[in-house]
């Protein structure tokens, strides 16, 4: 009786998620594995009941689900996946697509990345977190030889983008000024501005991970005041985390600037407090609660979609899970897949329509159509295909 008590306790403790005659079994983001006699699966959680309770796993958290009846988990697998990504296309697919489709980046990385060696698209750079070194420098243009100026650019502002990713500022600088030689895009020069003022005050900045936030700023900055910053932080992208599904596959980079130097280094018109474009640049002041929310959602949605978003669903989104606070005009504006841009440098009154028109657009949207479909709004624009995205996932 003693040894069959002992043998009890081994097994509990080596295999506490094991259930030899369930189910159900479902991968974790982090290898693990759960098996339940029943689950149920919404739009954020799968809810798995066990002998002793109910346990909600966020979808974001879960890589798939599958079943000890085949016939059962072709019809889970299709309900898990269009709740997580608004879509199930089965098996008949390409695999790099499927991976994509399926926010596997990190097997996408390893699979399909170095095969299509980032050739003139500047989104992939997004898929790829593996430390540069000059063999994977020489291989990106020894694959993309006969490319023109543009598309040199594109690629030498990829790469740009990695070595900052990595905080080493000189390479950095060097990508981004050979990149400003092959095209007269200024945002090259801006970056560049940022890279060399970071590594001249590195002494006076502070680096934090937050989940999966890197967080640069100031260390002249209040200690309160960074605290409400990181808290506010911690908690907007746990609900971002619930709500898209999703969980960022590289670290989101935060700068702040001091209030001084921001316009200066950043380029911005004096209006703008903060803005995204591959990663977040912030101005110092008072309270950080809104606009930290507010490009946290650009952060999300450029991952989600690898960059392909329009304007009007990048603002409005922004402005209303951040709880924009401002007051609407009277305006009915039909919601269509039109694009609208030009808000950084756009007068006041052309920007107010900007940015009220989307996010009219955004309540239209979500007032017709159920989260599911913003899902698969995001997903197939994730894919590349842009042209028929809007009409193929919401209502009119």
């Amino acid at each position: 009786m003693l040894a069959k008590k002992h043998l009890y306790i081994i097994i509990i403790i080596f295999f506490p998620t094991i259930n030899l005659f369930a189910n159900y079994t479902i991968n974790l983001d982090n290898n693990n594995i759960i098996t339940a006699n029943d689950i149920l699966i919404d739009t954020y959680y799968v809810s798995v009941y066990f002998d002793y309770g109910i346990a909600k796993i966020p979808l974001y958290k879960i890589k798939d689900i599958t079943s000890n009846n085949s016939e059962e988990t072709i019809a889970l697998t299709e309900k898990f996946w269009i709740n997580k990504i608004g879509i199930y296309y089965g098996q008949n697919i390409f695999k790099c697509k499927d991976l994509i489709l399926k926010l596997n980046f990190e097997q996408f990385q390893k699979e399909c990345l170095n095969n299509s060696m980032l050739k003139d698209d500047e989104n992939y750079y997004l898929l790829n977190s593996s430390i540069i070194n000059d063999n994977d420098v020489s291989a990106i243009f020894s694959n993309n030889e006969n490319l023109g100026d543009v598309e040199n650019a594109n690629i030498q502002n990829i790469i740009a983008l990695l070595y900052f990713e990595l905080f080493q500022y000189d390479e950095a600088y060097y990508w981004w000024s050979k990149a400003l030689q092959n095209s007269s895009n200024t945002l090259y020069k801006h970056f560049m501005n940022q890279v060399k003022w970071l590594k001249e005050h590195q002494d006076l900045m502070n680096k934090e991970k937050i989940d999966d936030v890197i967080l640069i700023y100031p260390n002249s900055i209040a200690k309160n005041s960074i605290a409400k910053v990181k808290s506010s932080i911690m908690q907007f992208q746990n609900n971002l985390n619930i709500l898209f599904a999703f969980k960022p596959y590289k670290p989101i980079i935060i700068v702040i600037y001091p209030k001084e130097a921001f316009h200066e280094i950043t380029g911005m018109p004096n209006w703008v407090k903060a803005y995204t474009k591959y990663f977040i640049c912030l101005k110092e002041q008072d309270n950080f609660s809104y606009e930290i929310k507010h490009e946290l959602v650009h952060a999300y949605i450029n991952q989600l979609t690898l960059g392909r978003a329009p304007e009007w669903f990048q603002e409005g989104m922004a402005q209303y899970l951040s709880k924009s606070n401002k007051k609407l005009e009277n305006t009915p504006i039909q919601a269509t897949n039109n694009d609208i841009t030009g808000v950084a440098y756009a007068d006041d009154n052309t920007k107010r329509i900007i940015y009220e028109t989307a996010l009219i657009k955004i309540k239209e949207i979500l007032s017709r159509n159920s989260l599911i479909a913003l899902r698969k709004y995001m997903t197939l624009l994730r894919v590349g295909e842009e042209e028929k995205a809007f009409d193929y996932s919401f209502k009119k």
